[in-house]
């Protein structure tokens, strides 16, 4: 095919990144319903299911992603280390038994304690240091949301501290 001006409209090098790129386009949209523009439609996640797969205490175990942010479940028992988060904030919601979140004021070091039941949950600010803990040998199970690649303990490296956090 040519031009009006005798010259042709796609030389073998733009016909060659034309295919390249419309067969990387094809293969993102063959992904997506035509109907939603969705890759999947969104199933429940059963937090008693997973829950069942998680047996080490303190072992975040990640059950989802979104918009750069994962959703861990932990089981937790007794005491966790003091850490913080400089550069986000962190959310904490118990499902089964009691949190008690011990939390340092910045301004002069004292601790103040939150306690947070099922149900309820707690932000932890950016650059605010934390120890999560659990009232007297009971096993808490909780939900938390952080960034992705976060680790739990912040910059403290503890025998607590897990780097890979385990899909389930």
């Amino acid at each position: 095919m040519t031009a009006s001006s005798g010259y042709p409209l796609f030389s073998r090098k733009r016909l060659k990144r034309w295919l390249v790129l419309s067969q990387s386009l094809f293969e993102l949209l063959a992904c997506y319903s035509p109907v939603t523009m969705r890759k999947e439609f969104p199933a429940p996640i059963s937090l008693l299911q997973k829950l069942t797969q998680v047996k080490a205490l303190w072992t975040p175990h990640r059950i989802a992603q979104f918009d750069g942010h994962q959703l861990v479940l932990a089981r937790v028992q007794g005491e966790f280390v003091w850490h913080d988060h400089r550069d986000h904030d962190e959310v904490f919601l118990p499902i089964g038994g009691t949190l008690i979140l011990d939390l340092e004021d910045p301004t002069d070091g004292t601790v103040n304690e939150v306690r947070v039941d099922p149900g309820e949950l707690v932000v932890v600010p950016a650059g605010m240091r934390h120890r999560p803990r659990t009232l007297e040998g009971q096993e808490v199970t909780l939900l938390v949301i952080d960034p992705m690649g976060v680790k739990h303990t912040g910059d403290v490296r503890d025998e607590k501290t897990v780097d890979d956090y385990p899909e389930i």
